[in-house]
């Protein structure tokens, strides 16, 4: 549910957030996915066409979530940056 108090501050603003959201949705279903407890390697196939494709291996997206992990810690913007890039599409 969104809080009416939030607001964009600009559209940098609007994408980074876009792309913080994407990352943890990625990075949480590749956890899950990964799991032994949820069927380990097996793959559940959904009717919904709207579902979110998710191309990667999981154990990718685990180890790009520790890298940019490491990338934060270390340069920020960089982090920022490649967040963007990766996660909302965007160019230069």
């Amino acid at each position: 549910m969104q809080n009416p108090e939030a607001r964009w501050k600009s559209r940098g603003h609007f994408f980074a957030a876009a792309a913080e959201a994407m990352r943890r949705i990625l990075v949480e279903r590749a956890r899950r996915v990964a799991g032994v407890k949820h069927g380990g390697g097996r793959q559940r196939l959904a009717m919904d066409a709207a579902e979110l494709t998710f191309d990667t291996d999981p154990a990718e997206m685990l180890a790009i979530d520790e890298a940019l992990a490491e990338l934060q810690r270390l340069r920020p913007r960089t982090c920022q940056v490649t967040k963007l890039r990766y996660f909302a599409g965007l160019t230069v």
